[in-house]
């Protein structure tokens, strides 16, 4: 199959299925920002890269100077989507991000007869801006949710990666039969088996601290109780406790995060909304008891393990069942000596190479099957 594949922008998660769906046997191009060199760094071929850098350049300025602001993203998403529309060449199957490849997918699907693919790393954007007021965090910009909607529409098929996910869109009206559900992978070369540093924190969260991702909960659980934790990644909305029992670092490399992963007993997850979550496997592949909210990809996780008592699901998101689920993982962490691994042989089915390996087998059986 010749496949076009279209990033937000930078690597994501659609760079390893280009590698993936490619190692298989595909004809792939994956248009993305990221330059030539680093995308071969990641396993794609000099043929199947195909970076927008240079075009992107500009705008990667001035978000630098300016921010993520909204009419700039918003331009940018334009100029970039219609970009991959006129340079990419014929394909059978198209895969962009929403909000992004609009145009382009619409390009694919008219012009190339392909089947179109929306990758949403969000739920359901209708889903995602009620939970947003929900929690008094900041409206969605409007141009932005009508690109959501018109590349919903315009999608033969939407991937999705939890069950979560799925359900936000079939609760707003979306048929089951073009959902795909597919859980995201983790690279077995950077995340494995850790073992406990000495005087370790009692939780780790690695990923944007912002009130999205439940940060306001682990604040206030963690000073009432006393827990010491480490954060890896950016400051977004929330500001970052001066405590001493918190403790911060800045967004490192995603190989250098196994490091951190080891200076903890439990992960928490407790986002009042989130698509899935890749910190969720990364975490398992190093053996971390996982606490998590149900909005995220946890239980969807938690059914892929043989041993399912480590992913600790919330029965809803609140302090004090991020507290009883703290108190829990904790127990577990006390019964691992040495090196901690749970997953075993589960291990195979959340790598990216069987992220790949599923997503070809929806392509044949589903897509593809009258063909």
């Amino acid at each position: 199959m010749k496949i076009n594949i279209a990033s937000f922008g930078g690597r994501a998660h659609l760079l390893d299925l280009a590698r993936e769906l490619e190692n298989l046997g595909h004809d792939v191009r994956f248009y993305s920002y990221v330059p030539n060199k680093r995308a071969i760094a990641f396993g794609l071929t000099r043929h199947s890269s195909c970076s927008l850098y240079y075009f992107a350049m500009p705008f990667l300025i001035l978000f630098k100077i300016f921010g993520f602001r909204r009419n700039l993203l918003y331009f940018y998403r334009i100029i970039y989507d219609w970009l991959v529309a006129v340079l990419m060449p014929p394909c059978d199957v198209f895969i962009g991000q929403v909000p992004m490849h609009y145009h382009s997918m619409k390009r694919a699907k008219t012009h190339f007869k392909a089947v179109t693919i929306c990758e949403s790393g969000l739920s359901n954007i209708d889903k995602y801006i009620s939970i947003l007021k929900s929690i008094g965090a900041k409206d969605y910009p409007h141009l932005d949710v009508s690109r959501y909607r018109k590349c919903y529409k315009t999608a033969d098929y939407i991937a999705v990666a939890s069950l979560f996910s799925k359900k936000g869109f079939i609760e707003n009206g979306f048929d089951d039969k073009t959902l795909f559900m597919n859980p995201y992978g983790v690279s077995i070369n950077n995340f494995r088996p850790t073992r406990l540093t000495s005087e370790p924190y009692d939780c780790i969260v690695v990923g944007q601290w912002c009130k999205r991702k439940g940060s306001d909960m682990v604040i206030s659980v963690c000073k009432k109780y006393g827990y010491r934790l480490l954060h890896v990644g950016s400051i977004v909305d929330i500001d970052f406790p001066q405590d001493s029992n918190f403790r911060h670092i800045d967004a490192v490399p995603e190989s250098e995060l196994l490091n951190y992963y080891s200076m903890a007993k439990v992960f928490l997850f407790p986002s009042y909304e989130d698509g899935f979550g890749l910190v969720l496997i990364q975490a398992a592949a190093c053996g971390l008891p996982i606490v998590c909210s149900p909005n995220t990809g946890g239980p969807t996780l938690r059914e892929m393990l043989s041993d399912k008592k480590w992913i600790v699901v919330m029965n809803n998101v609140s302090e004090e069942e991020l507290n009883l689920g703290i108190l829990n993982a904790l127990k577990l962490s006390q019964s691992q000596k040495g090196e901690r691994n749970y997953v075993h042989d589960d291990l195979n089915q959340l790598t990216w190479k069987s992220y790949g390996e599923r997503y070809e087998q929806f392509l044949k059986d589903v897509v593809f099957k009258d063909k």
